[in-house]
């Protein structure tokens, strides 16, 4: 398997991967966790942050995000794609779109704990009503 685990605490069950974190985790084929408490799983995906999840494949090398999926062509800077991310904040970022049957917001007013629910029928028609 050739993996390598060099980090204290840390485990590698890959093909070519490198656990470097302190209490850090690898799975996959080539995939590599350098952050201290990092997890990576898939195909060549790289955790560079301390506290960083990464999971897929060819995942674009990111600190700033502390969730990533990857969906990346080729081990290259212009191959790799994050198609999912989550940064340290909480904001979520998706390549693609994003289908439900209704979306919840809070009132944008300081200080209100009121929330509203958003829909849509087949006419195009938006209903909101406070939940």
């Amino acid at each position: 398997f050739k993996s390598k685990a060099n980090g204290t605490n840390s485990a590698a069950f890959n093909r070519m991967g490198k656990a470097n974190g302190e209490n850090s985790t690898t799975f996959g084929d080539t995939c590599i966790s350098d952050g201290k408490n990092s997890f990576t799983a898939g195909d060549h995906s790289v955790a560079l942050s301390e506290n960083q999840f990464v999971i897929g494949k060819l995942k674009k090398k990111d600190k700033k995000q502390a969730f990533i999926i990857g969906n990346g062509e080729a081990d290259t800077t212009a191959g790799r794609k994050s198609i999912h991310t989550v940064d340290w904040d909480g904001n979520a970022f998706y390549a693609g779109n994003v289908e439900t049957n209704a979306i919840i917001l809070k009132s944008s007013t300081e200080g209100s704990a009121k929330r509203f629910k958003i829909t849509v029928d087949d006419t195009g028609t938006l209903k909101v009503t406070e939940i």
